[in-house]
């Protein structure tokens, strides 16, 4: 029995994985695969370049690896035209929006079939440096039902709906959940797998707020063969936060090559267009409030109505600016002695209205402008 890459591989050509004897219970061990079948990474060949096993500190860059290691999301969006989605993957952000509780696919795929001792490992790390060595739970609202019903995985914020192991690192901490790989089915390039999340990035005690990265490793026992990492986000509205934040990191048009150019003020006689009416002059004079004046005997009374109508037959010849006092003078006249049949109950007559409106020739003509 010769060990290589963690592999116990017997001289019939038989592979024996004491690694996931004890973290997978119930996986079968002994695999039928001739040794000459297996790729590349299972050979015996020193010159091979052998990669390291998993870091103290999560790797969070993109390293696709011999296998071309890929996490891929389908559009939610083309199969479900409603304005409530479930969760969405931005490609301009890098991002994943999913609500609480929601079944999100997420698919696998290699270049090549892979050995079915291939497992990935989904873990949830905090973004930010100062956050990074903590490791993501859940909040104790949400994970306290489970925590009395003593369920191990409690506190794990990531899920899956497959097989899986929920391992939790003895030193650091951290959780996260190992799924066996398994290879496309035929006439599909991907596999796929559906997992949850069960905390809001809000969640006080839980994420708080803090930015998420969430890591996918292609791993065969401690050895790393690829890698994928993206953002995460918990929320209610995943539509609309992934709308918000695509534009914020649209590209703003340069103005390196633009020619400086001198600000002047253009003329107004240029740009200005008569307007007609003010429709805000309509407005507050239509607003204006009616005003009332109160008399104590029939006499006052009286002569303030002919007043008022004298008021009246002066703003309709003063807003005719442009004709001749003379004339003016007539179209008064010409009015009264419409109005004097019917609508004279005051007793105006010409003769208190000439002289008047001699009077407002004089001032039409001399009067200030």
């Amino acid at each position: 029995m010769v060990c290589a890459w963690g592999v116990w591989i017997n001289s019939p050509g038989k592979i024996e994985s004491d690694d996931f004897k004890d973290i997978l219970p119930g996986w079968n061990s002994l695999v039928d695969v001739p040794v000459a079948a297996l790729p590349r990474v299972y050979d015996l060949d020193s010159s091979f370049p052998r990669y390291g096993a998993r870091s103290s500190l999560p790797v969070t860059s993109n390293w696709p690896g011999d296998y071309s290691f890929k996490v891929s999301f389908e559009n939610q969006e083309k199969n479900n035209k409603t304005k409530h989605i479930n969760w969405t993957y931005s490609e301009t952000c890098n991002k994943l929006y999913v609500m609480k509780d929601a079944s999100c696919p997420v698919n696998f795929s290699t270049n090549r079939a892979m050995h079915h001792g291939c497992t990935v490992r989904v873990m949830a790390v905090y973004s930010a440096p100062e956050h990074f060595a903590q490791p993501v739970t859940r909040c104790l609202n949400h994970s306290r039902s489970e925590i009395e019903k003593e369920v191990l995985e409690a506190e794990h914020l990531v899920r899956s709906e497959s097989v899986a192991f929920y391992h939790t690192d003895s030193e650091s901490g951290r959780h996260s959940v190992v799924v066996p790989f398994e290879n496309p089915p035929a006439g599909q390039e991907f596999s796929t797998y559906i997992f949850k999340f069960l905390c809001f990035s809000s969640c006080s005690g839980g994420p708080n707020r803090r930015l998420l990265t969430l890591i996918f490793t292609l791993e065969l026992g401690d050895i790393v063969l690829g890698r994928h990492s993206l953002e995460l986000k918990i929320c209610a509205n995943p539509r609309r936060d992934r709308e918000i934040a695509e534009k914020g990191v649209q590209p703003k048009p340069s103005t390196s090559n633009m020619v400086p150019t001198k600000k002047f003020k253009a003329h107004e006689e240029i740009y200005t267009v008569n307007p007609g009416p003010s429709t805000k002059k309509a407005k507050t004079e239509s607003k204006k409030k009616k005003l009332r004046i109160e008399v104590e005997n029939e006499e006052c009374y009286l002569f303030l109505m002919k007043m008022k109508h004298l008021y009246k037959l002066y703003r309709g010849v003063s807003d005719l600016d442009n004709i001749p006092s003379n004339l003016k003078a007539m179209i008064c006249l010409r009015f009264m002695q419409k109005s004097s049949s019917s609508n004279n109950i005051f007793g105006i007559t010409e003769a208190c209205v000439i002289p008047w409106l001699t009077i407002q020739t004089i001032i039409f003509e001399n009067g200030p402008k």
